[in-house]
This record gives C-alpha cells, sequence and structure tokens, in this order.
C-alpha cells in the first residue's frame, strides 16, 4: 500500500513542501502551494503514480463548498486567498 498520504493545499505563499518525485508533479502544472508527505515508499515511480492518483481524488472549490454549504468566495476567503475579503 502507497500513497501520497497527507497531501493538502496550503497557505498562499507556503510554496511546494514535498520530496523531489512530487515536486517534479506539481512544478509543470502550475501547484505553488502544497504539503504533501509520502508514505510507505522510497521508490521514485511509486511516488509520482500515487501522487497522480492522488490528484484524480482532488475535489474542486465549488463541489467542496456545496458539500460544506457555504459560496466558493467564502471558502476561498477562509483560505485567505488574495483578493478575496472574509465576510
Amino acid at each position: 500500500e502507497w500513497s501520497i498520504g497527507d497531501g493538502r493545499a496550503a497557505f498562499p505563499g507556503t510554496g511546494i513542501m514535498a520530496v523531489g518525485p512530487m515536486r517534479a508533479v506539481f512544478e509543470p502544472l502550475g501547484i505553488n502551494d502544497i504539503v504533501a508527505k509520502s508514505q510507505g515508499t522510497a521508490n521514485p515511480y511509486t511516488m509520482v503514480r500515487a501522487t497522480f492518483d492522488a490528484l484524480k481524488r482532488v475535489d474542486s472549490p465549488r463541489s467542496v463548498a456545496s458539500r460544506r454549504g457555504l459560496k466558493v468566495s467564502e471558502l476561498q476567503a477562509r483560505r485567505g486567498e488574495p483578493g478575496v475579503r472574509k465576510p
């Protein structure tokens, strides 16, 4: 069993906090703020595959906001995204 474990969006300006193989996936995709940890393997090929599998399971902001009963702008404000004021 392998996974990227605790991959989650980070506050704006955090950067990419992940090991090399994961960073090689995030950078070309334009993912700038993320914290990810590899669990269960040190094999770079497996890490890349697990990273793509995890990215396939990511919910859109609209989906998360709907599930929480919020507007997308409220969700973004809670995250501290630039240009979005807190309600």
